[in-house]
């Protein structure tokens, strides 16, 4: 509820709007991407596999980024806008198990310059973000979005 005076939330935009969709995906092979987490950069900060591994216990690093030759993230940049959306690259991280050897968590890194309340309400609904670009497929949707056509499938049937 908004009080008296103030813009209703479902039109806010704030200063700076990042948002990050994380998607189970089956991988089913490696994909040809570069290995690591999204880089980001903040002026002359970056956050990079090296960087982000001094944040846990060496465990905790192995697995969120992997050790050398055996990579669990992988990212792809883009820079895809629509609509107030700007697509800046997705992850892949390998989550397998003993029982789910293709267990994998698709990231979707975006920056949003229109109000984030429509946006984050058509995601928790199961609706569909706008398309990004052909090489990634078609309409994504929580729940049911390939990393790449080749790369993985969905593990939970469409809404």
């Amino acid at each position: 509820m908004t009080a008296p005076g103030f813009p209703l939330l479902e039109t806010v935009t704030g200063a700076r709007q990042e948002l990050t969709v994380v998607l189970p995906v089956r991988l089913l092979r490696l994909p040809d991407w570069s290995e690591g987490p999204f880089p980001f950069e903040l002026g002359s900060r970056r956050t990079d596999t090296h960087t982000r591994s001094t944040y846990f216990a060496p465990a905790s690093a192995r697995a969120l980024y992997g050790a050398p030759g055996r990579p669990r993230r992988w990212h792809l940049p883009l820079d895809v806008k629509h609509d107030g959306m700007h697509l800046l690259g997705l992850e892949l991280l390998r989550a397998a198990t003993a029982r789910n050897p293709e267990h994998a968590l698709a990231v979707l890194h975006f920056s949003v310059e229109r109000p984030l309340l429509p946006a984050l309400r058509a995601l928790a609904d199961g609706g569909s973000i706008p398309r990004t670009n052909s090489s990634v497929g078609p309409s994504i949707r929580p729940g049911c979005w390939p990393a790449s056509p080749t790369s993985a499938t969905t593990t939970r049937p469409s809404p």
